[in-house]
Order: structure tokens, then sequence, then C-alpha cells
């Protein structure tokens, strides 16, 4: 298993996508999963 995603990236990933960024586009930008992207967005 890997490692779990630091706080940083995590609000990295929540202000891309509260600034209008899909799940998607913001997965491709921080090289992460899709569905993380869309986890963390709830």
């Amino acid at each position: 298993m890997g490692k779990p995603y630091s706080m940083d990236l995590r609000e990295r990933v929540i202000s891309a996508i509260e600034g209008g960024m899909s799940a998607r586009a913001a997965a491709a930008r921080f090289s992460t999963r899709t569905a993380f992207s869309a986890r963390v967005r709830r």
C-alpha cells in the first residue's frame, strides 16, 4: 500500500476544486488519482 497524501497536497487540491477546477483536472494537475480528488471534495 502506498503512502497517504500530505495535508499540504490535500489543501491544494481542495483549493483548486473550490476555485472551479474539476476533480479530474485537479487530479491531473497534482498527479493524484481522480477518486482521491473527488473524495477530498466532499
